[in-house]
């Protein structure tokens, strides 16, 4: 099993707490009147390519690649375990999920770290 770095895990995300005064602490995200700004948009690119090269490097230090990853998921498509990883994958990765993330974090008067 891959050593889990996990200074390297906050030192790769600790800049999306230092962005969180971009989302509106009064607002509520679930509600259709909220305003999602392309700063928004833009931060949550950012923060899927952070998640993506997080698990490529998991992947890689397991010795495998991102392809064969991906072959042993589409050969497994139809097992419930593979389907929950995959439903996994995606959820953290959701555009509402990080904005409600996001917007919990403005709340919050912790100081960003590092």
């Amino acid at each position: 099993m891959a050593n889990v770095d996990y200074d390297e895990i906050v030192e790769r995300f600790k800049w999306c707490y230092s962005n969180r005064d971009a989302f509106d602490k009064d607002a509520d995200p679930t509600s259709s009147s909220y305003e999602h700004k392309v700063e928004h948009t833009q931060l949550h690119d950012k923060y899927c390519e952070e998640f993506e090269g997080l698990l490529k490097d998991y992947v890689e230090g397991l010795g495998a690649t991102m392809e064969q990853l991906f072959m042993e998921v589409k050969e497994h498509q139809n097992c419930e375990e593979v389907d929950t990883f995959l439903q996994m994958l995606i959820g953290v990765t959701k555009y509402e999920m990080f904005v409600e993330l996001m917007h919990s974090a403005s709340k919050s008067e912790l100081e960003p770290i590092g």
